[in-house]
């Protein structure tokens, strides 16, 4: 709770929409990760292109065990769909891949 309310005070100079508690906070992609890593200091550890065409984007800090999942889509909007504690980096090696590569 108390990382949602830094977050929206971090992002006030972004309109936020869905600000009942367990909906999406959205706002301008570029306003929202500077707010992560200013406040956070998290920075961008994975991403991933869904089905749909928008990123999956996981933000974190080794540090202090903070991150965050943002929703993007091209037109510049993420939306905070997650966020928590202990976020731990794992340098796994790859999956074995099937004959279908």
């Amino acid at each position: 709770m108390i990382k949602a309310i830094g977050l929206t005070l971090a992002l006030m100079t972004i309109p936020m929409m869905g600000l009942a508690q367990g909906q999406p906070r959205c706002g301008e992609r570029e306003s929202g990760v500077a707010g992560l890593a200013n406040t956070y200091g998290e920075s961008l550890q994975m991403q991933g292109i869904m089905p749909n065409g928008e990123i999956l984007e996981i933000f974190g800090n080794t540090a202090t065990g903070t991150w965050t999942a943002l929703i993007s889509n091209p037109n510049g909007i993420s939306c905070n769909v997650a966020d928590g504690q202990n976020f731990t980096r794992l340098d796994l090696p790859p999956a074995p891949q099937g004959e279908d590569g």
